[in-house]
């Protein structure tokens, strides 16, 4: 029961990811750059609680507990010493944090101007590809997960 529970949570997550980055796209070619920012840090989010599901050991290995509610922060550090995003994956992953946090109304209201165009949002989707493209290589790449499954199997 404890890992249906836990494969569910994974699932349920996954899913998170794909339609955060749908509405993401679907916000671009809406020109509401601002959900945008918003869905892409959702889906940012949601990949990376997902990763500490499929390899909870990770995150022990630098005294960090799976915790019930994780900071982005935590999470873009985990992934960057648990080997997850490379350091080009890393940098992505705080560029897309930090345009989230511009949404912040007392880091909105420091900043003279944002500048909310179709560009910004468009540079951060292609960062979130690279990020779930080096998420992807980690788990089916050599040592990732679906290779330990293959050697499992008879």
């Amino acid at each position: 029961m404890r890992r249906e529970g836990r494969r569910l949570r994974f699932e349920r997550l996954r899913h998170l990811v794909g339609r955060a980055h749908t509405e993401a796209v679907r916000c671009e070619k809406a020109r509401a750059y601002f959900a945008g920012w918003v869905m892409l840090g959702v889906a940012l989010e949601a990949a990376l609680v997902a990763m500490t599901r499929v390899y909870p050991h990770h995150p022990y290995k630098f005294h960090k507990t799976i915790a019930r509610w994780w900071s982005l922060d935590d999470l873009i550090k985990v992934s960057e010493r648990a080997g997850w995003l490379q350091p080009d994956g890393v940098r992505a992953a705080k560029r897309i944090q930090q345009w989230r946090n511009f949404l912040h109304a007392d880091k909105f209201a420091q900043r003279r101007s944002l500048s909310v165009r179709h560009r910004t949002l468009d540079a951060r989707l292609k960062d979130f590809e690279l990020i779930t493209g080096q998420l992807y290589d980690f788990i089916v790449g050599p040592g990732g997960l679906a290779q330990a499954i293959k050697r499992m199997a008879p």
